[in-house]
């Protein structure tokens, strides 16, 4: 059976993290890792210049509306809230001047997962922008 590392960069859509745990959205035989570069960890909450509040972001365009205006679906879509032991290992790599995702998120995620006992390596990138 072949396993896979799963690679994402952050493009303004769903974020990868959520087909790793959401087994109605993952097919296939389960990753072993992923890499995550600059990605959103949670959609509930302002972060630099995430305003969840907003209806023009891609985070909105992907949950049909503000994050803030729909609750449910922004924790649904949230890596954060899915963190679980089991998780595969996880590279998280983010930009620590990243202007669009704060380097938050990659650094609460990454500590979710430890939290858990689940394997997980961040590197924050000094100097370093949004991809």
């Amino acid at each position: 059976m072949l396993r896979g590392v799963p690679f994402a960069e952050r493009a303004g859509s769903r974020p990868l993290e959520l087909d790793l745990w959401l087994p109605t959205r993952h097919t296939g035989p389960a990753p072993v890792a992923a890499v995550i570069w600059y990605g959103p960890a949670d959609l509930t909450t302002a972060r630099g210049p995430y305003d969840p509040r907003s209806s023009t972001t891609p985070e909105a365009l992907l949950l049909g509306g503000a994050p803030a205006a729909r609750p449910d679906r922004a924790r649904e879509a949230s890596p954060l809230a899915h963190a679980h032991p089991g998780a595969p290992a996880f590279l998280l790599v983010h930009g620590e001047e990243d202007s669009m995702v704060a380097c938050s998120h990659s650094r609460d995620l990454a500590a979710r997962l430890d939290e858990l006992g689940a394997p997980v390596h961040l590197r924050t990138v000094p100097g370093a922008d949004h991809g």
